[in-house]
């Protein structure tokens, strides 16, 4: 299902041109865009004329715009797809991702999480950098807590992919809230964060395992 998903919005092959079937039409979604496309267009992976240039408009949303739509979807692989093969990420509690280390993070973190919902606000983007800021609300799964989250982003961009990706939130602010008392009293000191890293690392790692 994701890699069907993945070659409807064009990312593991090419779209071949085939003759427009007026025969009946269908609505599909392409992040949060409702397209009319010919039925075939839509079930097959190939599109006429007339439907590529159609998908080829809706498709026009920056790779950040992409990333974020994926994320309030729950669409890891979609995530994965937005990032270089050399990318790099960086937040709080996972301080060093290569490419294959956060594709493997969002796919543990969505695919455990089931209540998350976002909202995103993109300050910048520009054909090299981005900024922008999202609100995420879910439940903590190891303490059952509830968390909003507000998180500031910054994007290297290159190749319309994300070459870089550093994330930053208030570390205590998430802990009070998603380790309840102890957070409260030592969410500020290493000694927390330093835990809440190891935890989470290990955890990465076992999904990362063959």
């Amino acid at each position: 299902m994701r890699n069907r998903k993945l070659r409807e919005h064009g990312f593991l092959r090419p779209i071949r041109i085939a003759a427009p079937d007026p025969k009946g039409m269908a609505f599909t979604l392409l992040g949060k865009k409702k397209l009319e496309i010919h039925s075939s267009c839509r079930i097959g992976f190939t599109a006429c004329p007339e439907c590529i240039l159609a998908l080829a408009n809706a498709w026009r949303m920056s790779v950040v715009e992409r990333f974020y739509t994926a994320l309030a979807q729950r669409d890891w692989a979609a995530m994965g797809a937005c990032y270089a093969e050399e990318a790099w990420f960086s937040d709080p509690v996972f301080p060093d991702l290569d490419a294959a280390g956060v594709r493997a993070m969002w796919k543990m973190l969505l695919s455990s999480g089931t209540d998350l919902r976002v909202t995103f606000t993109i300050g910048e983007e520009t054909g090299t950098r981005g900024r922008s800021v999202c609100d995420a609300f879910y439940t903590f799964s190891a303490t059952g807590r509830p968390v909003h989250n507000i998180i500031h982003s910054t994007f290297e961009i290159r190749d319309g992919l994300i070459f870089r990706q550093h994330d930053r939130f208030n570390f205590w602010r998430w802990s009070r809230q998603a380790l309840g008392w102890r957070g409260l009293l030592l969410g500020w000191t290493p000694l927390v964060r330093n835990k809440v890293r190891a935890t989470a690392a290990a955890r990465l790692a076992k999904a990362m395992r063959p």
